[in-house]
Parts: C-alpha cells; structure tokens; sequence
C-alpha cells in the first residue's frame, strides 16, 4: 500500500512523461523540470494542457479527490490494483472492524 497524491504525481510527471514519450519533441518534460521539484499540480495542468497525470480518482467511488491509497500489485496493464479515497478506506475499514466484532 502506499499514498499517491495529487503533489506526488506532479513531482513525477517529467519522469512519467519521459517514459511515455521519451522523445519528448516538445520539451514537456523539461518545462515541468522547469517548476522545480515539488511543483503545484495545477501549474503541471497547465503546462501539459489537461490534468491526466496528476489526477487522483478513487476507483470505488469514482470521485477525484487529493489523495488516494494504491491497495495491491504496482499498477501495471494487468494487475490487480485498487486505488481508494480516504472516504472508502473508513468506509472498508468499518465493515472490516463490524466483523471482527462478531
């Protein structure tokens, strides 16, 4: 498990970028270099022209939120990962502790 928030993709974008498109014609990855190493997500937004790389979606409830929990395999074209808000997380941990309690 492990913590990926809107701040943390940010800080990944260039290297994200560069994996993607390691040609990168455009210098996107340099620009967002540019930002620093802790950029504002919504300056990578702007520079990229959309936010996909630094949305949070929880895939429970499919609302973007800051932050969410990456819960199983390292996301990947098959794997089994989960990606879950905070509000889910209390939501499983109760019917977690409801049976234990049994």
């Amino acid at each position: 498990m492990k913590l990926i928030s809107r701040k943390t993709r940010a800080a990944g974008a260039a290297k994200a970028w560069l994996s993607q498109y390691p040609n990168d014609r455009d210098g996107i990855a340099k620009r967002i270099d540019s930002l620093g190493p802790n950029p504002d997500p919504d300056a990578v937004n702007k520079l990229i022209g959309n936010d996909t790389w630094t949305r949070c979606d929880c895939d429970e409830c499919s609302k973007e939120v800051e932050f969410v929990i990456q819960v199983g395999q390292e996301p990947d074209y098959e794997s089994s990962t989960a990606m879950l808000c905070g509000e889910c997380v209390r939501r499983a941990m109760a019917i977690v502790l409801e049976q234990e309690a049994k």
